[in-house]
């Protein structure tokens, strides 16, 4: 499946990391979309994320992927996963991350 099979309305989300919400600079602010939606996977790799906020993925308590993959990370918040209530898979490579 495509992100566009995924989310039809991809389009009508502004910012360079839809569905998500990022700054113009990349960073992850938050997945309101799929925290309303109860989604288990955050697709949000290959989009040129740079950083994650502090609580961006709050609300998504009910994911088991995070795919952040093919991005340009290079620290995340401590605890950023945190919130997760049982992730089974987080993917990170192909970042710039030194250190865990």
């Amino acid at each position: 499946a495509r992100c566009t099979d995924r989310y039809p309305l991809l389009s009508a989300i502004p910012g360079p990391c839809a569905p998500c919400v990022c700054s113009d600079a990349g960073v992850l602010r938050g997945c309101p979309y799929h925290a309303e939606l109860s989604d288990p996977i955050l697709w949000i790799s290959g989009r040129g994320v740079t950083a994650v906020a502090e609580g961006a993925l709050e609300g998504n308590y009910g994911v088991i992927s995070v795919f952040l993959h093919e991005n340009a990370l290079e620290t995340l918040p401590a605890g950023v996963f945190s919130g997760l209530r049982n992730p089974r898979g987080i993917y990170l490579d192909r970042n710039k991350i030194a250190v865990l």
